[in-house]
Protein backbone atom coordinates (compact mmCIF):
# COMPACT_ATOMS: atom_id res chain seq x y z
CA UNK A 1 0.00 0.00 0.00
CA UNK A 2 0.95 3.48 -1.06
CA UNK A 3 0.08 6.82 0.42
CA UNK A 4 -0.37 9.40 -1.87
CA UNK A 5 -0.75 13.27 -0.91
CA UNK A 6 -2.28 15.72 -2.76
CA UNK A 7 -1.37 19.02 -1.22
CA UNK A 8 -4.32 21.42 -1.84
CA UNK A 9 -3.96 25.53 -1.92
CA UNK A 10 -6.10 28.75 -2.86
CA UNK A 11 -5.04 31.47 -5.09
CA UNK A 12 -8.16 33.58 -4.87
CA UNK A 13 -10.83 31.56 -6.24
CA UNK A 14 -8.52 29.10 -8.29
CA UNK A 15 -7.94 25.84 -6.66
CA UNK A 16 -3.95 24.20 -7.23
CA UNK A 17 -1.99 21.53 -6.34
CA UNK A 18 1.72 20.52 -5.74
CA UNK A 19 3.06 18.78 -8.46
CA UNK A 20 6.04 15.76 -8.22
CA UNK A 21 8.54 18.64 -8.36
CA UNK A 22 7.17 21.09 -5.82
CA UNK A 23 5.48 23.47 -8.21
CA UNK A 24 1.73 24.91 -7.98
CA UNK A 25 -0.78 23.63 -10.60
CA UNK A 26 -3.90 24.73 -11.18
CA UNK A 27 -7.01 22.12 -10.76
CA UNK A 28 -8.71 21.44 -13.68
CA UNK A 29 -11.16 18.58 -15.18
CA UNK A 30 -7.91 16.61 -15.79
CA UNK A 31 -5.52 17.43 -13.38
CA UNK A 32 -3.89 16.66 -11.06
CA UNK A 33 -4.69 13.07 -12.82
CA UNK A 34 -4.18 10.75 -9.98
CA UNK A 35 -2.91 7.18 -10.40
CA UNK A 36 -3.36 4.58 -7.57
CA UNK A 37 -3.42 0.93 -6.97
CA UNK A 38 -5.35 -1.62 -5.31
CA UNK A 39 -5.12 -0.65 -1.35
CA UNK A 40 -3.21 2.85 -1.28
CA UNK A 41 -4.65 5.65 0.56
CA UNK A 42 -5.17 9.29 -1.00
CA UNK A 43 -4.34 11.71 1.22
CA UNK A 44 -5.77 15.40 0.40
CA UNK A 45 -4.01 17.84 2.81
CA UNK A 46 -5.08 21.34 2.98
CA UNK A 47 -2.60 24.43 3.68
CA UNK A 48 -4.13 27.82 5.61
CA UNK A 49 -6.11 28.83 2.64
CA UNK A 50 -8.76 26.63 3.01
CA UNK A 51 -10.52 25.22 5.98
CA UNK A 52 -12.24 22.58 5.10
CA UNK A 53 -11.83 19.71 2.33
CA UNK A 54 -14.73 17.35 0.76
CA UNK A 55 -14.21 14.60 -1.52
CA UNK A 56 -17.15 13.41 -3.13
CA UNK A 57 -16.38 9.72 -5.70
CA UNK A 58 -18.68 10.19 -8.71
CA UNK A 59 -19.30 6.77 -9.35
CA UNK A 60 -17.51 4.54 -6.26
CA UNK A 61 -15.44 2.49 -8.98
CA UNK A 62 -11.57 3.14 -7.18
CA UNK A 63 -12.75 4.80 -3.70
CA UNK A 64 -13.73 2.49 -1.54
CA UNK A 65 -14.83 5.45 1.32
CA UNK A 66 -13.19 8.75 2.70
CA UNK A 67 -12.49 9.21 6.31
CA UNK A 68 -12.39 12.41 8.37
CA UNK A 69 -14.18 14.04 4.95
CA UNK A 70 -14.91 18.09 5.59
CA UNK A 71 -11.84 18.84 7.29
CA UNK A 72 -8.48 20.05 6.06
CA UNK A 73 -7.26 16.51 5.83
CA UNK A 74 -10.07 13.80 4.39
CA UNK A 75 -7.83 10.48 3.35
CA UNK A 76 -9.72 7.91 0.74
CA UNK A 77 -9.19 4.28 0.87
CA UNK A 78 -8.81 2.56 -2.60
CA UNK A 79 -10.81 -0.69 -2.97
CA UNK A 80 -8.57 -4.04 -3.05
CA UNK A 81 -8.76 -6.69 -5.93
CA UNK A 82 -9.08 -3.95 -8.75
CA UNK A 83 -8.81 -5.12 -12.46
CA UNK A 84 -8.89 -3.86 -15.52
CA UNK A 85 -8.46 0.08 -16.08
CA UNK A 86 -10.25 2.22 -14.97
CA UNK A 87 -10.53 6.57 -15.21
CA UNK A 88 -13.05 8.52 -12.97
CA UNK A 89 -13.98 11.70 -12.50
CA UNK A 90 -13.87 12.82 -8.57
CA UNK A 91 -14.83 15.90 -6.90
CA UNK A 92 -12.51 18.44 -4.16
CA UNK A 93 -15.31 20.65 -3.27
CA UNK A 94 -12.59 23.31 -0.86
CA UNK A 95 -14.16 26.05 1.53
CA UNK A 96 -11.77 29.13 1.68
CA UNK A 97 -10.47 30.14 4.96
CA UNK A 98 -11.36 33.53 4.18
CA UNK A 99 -14.82 33.36 4.76
CA UNK A 100 -16.07 34.64 1.90
CA UNK A 101 -18.82 32.73 -0.36
CA UNK A 102 -19.20 28.74 0.03
CA UNK A 103 -17.54 25.41 -1.51
CA UNK A 104 -15.79 25.75 -4.94
CA UNK A 105 -16.20 22.77 -6.83
CA UNK A 106 -13.40 20.84 -9.23
CA UNK A 107 -13.44 17.63 -11.16
CA UNK A 108 -9.94 15.57 -11.74
CA UNK A 109 -9.42 12.46 -12.47
CA UNK A 110 -8.43 9.41 -11.04
CA UNK A 111 -7.70 5.84 -12.67
CA UNK A 112 -6.22 2.55 -11.90
CA UNK A 113 -3.70 1.27 -11.96
CA UNK A 114 -1.20 3.57 -11.35
CA UNK A 115 1.14 2.89 -14.07
CA UNK A 116 4.00 5.08 -14.78
CA UNK A 117 3.08 8.47 -13.10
Amino acid sequence: MAIITINLTLDGQTLKYQDSSGNWQVVDAGNPSTGVNSGDEVDWVADDTISKVKIKPNQNQILEKVNDNDSKKPKGKVKNGLTGTINVKYTISVKPASGGGGYIDVDPDLHYPKGGD
